[in-house]
């Protein structure tokens, strides 16, 4: 018999049991379903975690006074006694000695932000003046950051809620504020050389105008279009103004190389654009209206890790250094532990579902085993027959294989199918994003083979060695 006339069989009679054929394909597709969607999770945790590992922001630490971190969400990243602590401010001879004290690889900088009025661009003098918002972690400290405004030349101090909640009429939006204010990073040099930024044109400012406080700015690609249109920048003077109302001439010395082509002038989250509008000053250039001390101090330090260090074991040797030097009252806070965290769950969740899922998949098999054994045992007058007008075993044996490798394949198809409604399902109920791609699809075709496989060799075997004078006896 050739192998097309063997197919031709195998759906004749798959036909004539039609309902037996479809809870079998029914079974196989169901339990196959959670088994993608299953490979799905891991696949999408995976490549996830790899997307966190290649992004500068992830691989970024923050320290912390112990005395006042919070997290966004209210709990800490990392516990910390509840004992009183000393407040620690962060000088410029602490960033040196870490600088110092830890390996290659891994940049100590500080980066504080602050929306500074140029008269390069148009607007009134009652505009408001966003002003000194630092740290770039994402970490609060007393459940906001302070705004400084100036409205009609009197200043107030004000928190975001009272912002969001009261919203005064001569509050203008973040969009009017960028149309007379520049958005300006703060920083130390280890920012530069941690972020890799290249210049389109000029230099950067070196650790000693960061020492000296010398007025010297680097702009982004689309800002010094923006403010000077079709000519050279270098050497140009840009005008700021400081919330206190402190003026400055800074002198441009470097142009960013454009790091978003595909971004236009639009404004996220609160109101900040990309890097191409933002400019870079030395980190003490800018007089800062909350000094508690005639020591210059900032509240946080960041620590950002280079990709030639596992991120693991470069927290742990943070953490070392930082409590040899600090003691206890810093706290090393980064995306890293969290993350583990919420990837580790998702992985728990995934074992169990999948756990389950094979188990019923085994379940399924071994009860469509026996279905198939029904089968063998049904058709056996048939195959006494097939014997006699000169089949045999091994052509009886590739024959129910081959239905059952059909039945599978089915199964199989239909699994995937299912795969896809599946994986909505568990992402609206329980917020776990699966990502079925080609490597999925072609396991679950595989267990389809596998699972046939399992409960078709052995109603084979038996129908091959059915006795043909026995089965031609059987009414």
């Amino acid at each position: 018999m050739l192998f097309t006339d063997k197919i031709r069989w195998a759906f004749r009679h798959s036909r004539r049991r039609f309902f037996e054929s479809l809870l079998i394909v029914l079974t196989i597709g169901l339990g196959i379903s959670v088994v993608v969607a299953i490979l799905g999770l891991f696949s999408h945790v995976t490549q996830q975690q790899s997307a966190w590992m290649n992004d500068k922001h992830f691989r970024t630490v923050q320290l912390y006074s112990a005395d006042s971190f919070r997290a966004h969400d209210g709990s800490p990243l990392k516990v910390v006694p509840m004992i009183e602590r000393e407040k620690v401010d962060f000088t410029l001879d602490d960033l040196a000695e870490l600088k110092n004290s830890l390996p290659e690889g891994l940049f100590v900088y500080i980066q504080e932000n602050t929306m500074l009025r140029s008269k390069l661009l148009a607007g009134d003098e009652s505009e408001v003046t966003i002003s000194n918002i630092s740290g770039s972690g994402g970490v609060e400290f007393g459940g906001s950051f302070s705004v400084t405004m100036q409205v009609s030349e009197e200043i107030t101090e004000v928190t975001t809620e009272e912002i969001i909640e009261e919203r005064p009429s001569s509050l203008t939006s973040f969009e009017d504020i960028f149309e007379t204010h520049i958005a300006i990073n703060q920083i130390t040099s280890d920012f530069i050389t941690f972020n890799e930024l290249e210049l389109e044109s000029g230099t950067w400012f070196t650790d000693k105008d960061v020492d000296d406080g010398n007025k010297v700015i680097v702009l982004g690609s689309k800002l010094a279009t923006q403010l000077f249109e079709d000519q050279d920048p270098i050497g140009k003077v840009v005008p700021l103004t400081s919330h206190t109302g402190v003026e400055y001439d800074f002198i441009v010395i470097g142009v960013v190389a454009l790091i978003h082509d595909d971004l236009d002038e639009s404004f996220s989250g609160m109101g900040f654009r990309s890097e191409d509008y933002s400019a870079y000053v030395p980190l003490t250039a800018v007089e800062r209206s909350y000094f508690e001390s005639d020591e210059l101090t900032f509240h946080s330090i960041s620590i950002g890790v280079s990709f030639e260090w596992d991120l693991g074991k470069a927290i742990e040797v943070i953490e070392t250094e930082v409590n040899r030097y600090f003691g206890g009252a810093v706290v090393v806070s980064s995306s890293y532990a969290s993350q583990k965290e919420t990837e580790q769950m998702s992985k728990k969740i995934g074992l169990v579902i999948g756990l389950f899922a094979s188990v019923g998949l085994v379940i399924a098999t071994i009860n469509i085993l026996n279905l198939m054994l029904a089968r063998v045992l049904t058709r056996t007058k048939s195959v006494g027959i097939m014997i006699a007008l000169g089949g045999n075993s091994a052509s009886i044996f590739s024959e129910f294989l081959l239905e059952a490798i059909i039945l599978g394949l089915f199964g199989a198809l239909l699994g995937i199918i299912l795969s896809f409604g599946l994986a909505k399902i568990l992402q609206l109920l329980v917020l776990i994003s699966i990502s079925i791609k080609l490597p999925q699809l072609l396991i679950g075709i595989g267990l389809g083979l596998v699972v046939s496989l399992l409960f078709g060799v052995y109603p084979a075997y038996q129908a091959a060695k059915i006795n043909p004078v026995d089965a031609l006896r059987i009414e």
